[in-house]
């Protein structure tokens, strides 16, 4: 039975969001999480909304929210700013494709990983085809502030070269990946709101 990994989203020190994932593998050179549908964590009440960035800056409060549709692996290389996020429907086990989330790098923590989503993606179709996600809010989140101008460089320059690589990404191996159904679903701690790491590995405000 796997171990259990709390990944949350986290600004300026606050969760925005709070999953419990197994720990499907996890070794020197990356970490590898899962998610099937009907797992339940935390997440802001006003999701979904308004833009990711504007809320950002705004308070929020914290609601339980059950993860719907799709199974899902997260493949994050160690010490990368990016995570190759692989989905299924799991309705019928087909699989979907892949999502390269931009965010920081995996911070350790006694729960799990800490990380913050730049909210820019790629999503790669079985096929290899791809197109890009959310690049005007990621621009408006540089705009306002919640990404630094400096951030913000850094962040295009690795999501272009990361485009141009997409071969050198997937497949990653991990296309046939299916949970045991024996595991069961992997739950918050009641402390899942604690030891939140300092707001971002990065430098935003």
């Amino acid at each position: 039975m796997p171990d259990t990994a709390v990944l949350r989203f986290v600004y300026r020190g606050r969760i925005r969001w709070a999953l419990p994932h197994w720990v499907v593998e996890e070794t020197p050179a990356h970490v590898v999480l899962g998610l099937v549908p009907g797992v339940i964590g935390k997440g802001a009440a006003d999701y979904g909304e308004a833009d990711y960035f504007d809320q950002l800056v705004t308070a929020w409060t914290l609601v339980d929210r059950v993860w719907e549709r799709n199974r899902l692996l997260r493949f994050t290389p160690r010490e990368a700013s990016y995570s190759v996020d692989q989905y299924w429907r799991e309705d019928d086990g087909e699989f979907l494709g892949y999502q390269i989330n931009f965010q920081d790098t995996l911070r350790r923590t006694p729960l799990g990983f800490d990380s913050f989503d730049h909210e820019i993606d790629i999503v790669v179709r079985p096929d290899g085809s791809w197109h890009w996600k959310d690049v005007d809010s990621f621009e408006r989140g540089v705009r306002n502030g919640v990404i630094s101008n400096e951030d913000g460089t850094t962040i295009r320059e690795l999501s272009r070269a990361l485009a141009g690589q997409i071969g050198n990404l997937v497949p990653t191996g991990w296309e046939s990946w299916q949970p045991d159904p024996a595991w069961p679903l992997p739950e918050l701690p009641v402390e899942w709101d604690a030891h939140a790491s300092g707001g971002s590995a990065t430098t935003f405000p």
